[in-house]
């Protein structure tokens, strides 16, 4: 039960206004700053990165910007979420 609440929540019309209902809050320019900081330290060890749920992707640019040469996986429980972190990164290979 909870599984299937879970996807209605992030699933058709709700994925797609996903970003657009949050960009507002305060929480999310404290995580993309503590993200990027984060990223920052840490890329010259990283080789693979598994982003979980990847939700709608908003962090595929950074991960492209910020580091080379490395394996972004992205995983999440709504196949629209993923649709639309697809279309952002510009390539999808389910695996």
């Amino acid at each position: 039960m909870l599984a299937k609440n879970l996807l209605k929540q992030y699933s058709g019309i709700k994925a797609e206004i996903y970003e657009k209902s949050r960009k507002k809050n305060p929480k999310w320019t404290f995580e993309d700053k503590t993200f990027n900081y984060v990223l920052d330290k840490v890329k010259p060890e990283i080789s693979s990165i598994l982003d979980a749920p990847v939700g709608t992707g908003r962090f595929l640019p950074a991960y492209r910007k910020k580091t080379e040469n490395v394996k972004v996986y992205c995983v999440d429980y709504s196949d629209d979420m993923l649709k639309i972190a697809s279309k952002r990164a510009g390539f999808f290979r389910r695996g």
